[in-house]
């Protein structure tokens, strides 16, 4: 399932940011 680890990194980088 590459879309949800996908998800999962955009959603980390936007909190990070």
């Amino acid at each position: 399932m590459p879309m949800a680890l996908e998800g999962q990194t955009y959603l980390r980088m936007r909190l990070e940011s």
